[in-house]
């Protein structure tokens, strides 16, 4: 889930310095965390955005997108919410698509999601080399899960569309440019998601 963040404080990590802002930065936080091993396929989110139809920053939007496996259907789930200019828009597992190209120097994530009102494309790059192996250990668990790559810095990006359908048109809500994002895969995702 979301939030926007109840402290304040800096953050260094390598050659990156960052700043938290109380209540102005949104925050994600897993319910999970700490209790098991969350192995989505890939995962990514971002509060920065930049209107490619305005030029302005937007303010107080963040999108969130994760695929897990189902067991019990054996299958992998693509949950995606875009919160942008005071607006919530959720797309269910059924009305998403998804690809992933893994190249050398990057990863590329490409969704599409439709609904009876909404269209929405996400393009997400990651580099190679922004992305380090990390692993999870928990006291509760102990063992040490080392299957995911991370990007360092936050410095994924990409372009998000949102269209508005209107009988057998489409209307553009919003064409932004995503910078800063959260990016996560496993290492051996599957071909097919």
């Amino acid at each position: 889930s979301c939030f926007f963040t109840h402290f304040s404080g800096s953050l260094r990590f390598g050659a990156d310095y960052f700043e938290v802002l109380e209540n102005k930065q949104l925050l994600y936080s897993d319910h999970s965390w700490g209790n098991f091993f969350v192995k989505p396929a890939f995962w990514f989110a971002s509060q920065s955005f930049i209107s490619l139809i305005s030029g302005k920053k937007i303010q107080n939007s963040h999108f969130t997108c994760a695929s897990f496996y189902q067991p019990k259907n054996k299958k992998y789930k693509t949950y995606f919410v875009l919160d942008c200019n005071n607006q919530r828009f959720r797309f269910l597992p059924k009305q998403m698509q998804v690809s992933i190209h893994k190249k050398e120097a990057y990863t590329q994530w490409v969704l599409s999601a439709e609904n009876k009102a909404y269209l929405m494309d996400l393009d997400i790059y990651a580099k190679a080399s922004d992305m380090v192996k990390i692993g999870y250990s928990f006291e509760s668990i102990q063992r040490l899960d080392t299957n995911h790559l991370f990007s360092l810095g936050a410095k994924g990006y990409g372009e998000l569309r949102l269209y508005k359908k209107k009988k057998k048109n489409l209307e553009i809500i919003e064409h932004v440019r995503i910078e800063n994002c959260l990016c996560e895969q496993a290492l051996n995702f599957p071909p097919n998601i």
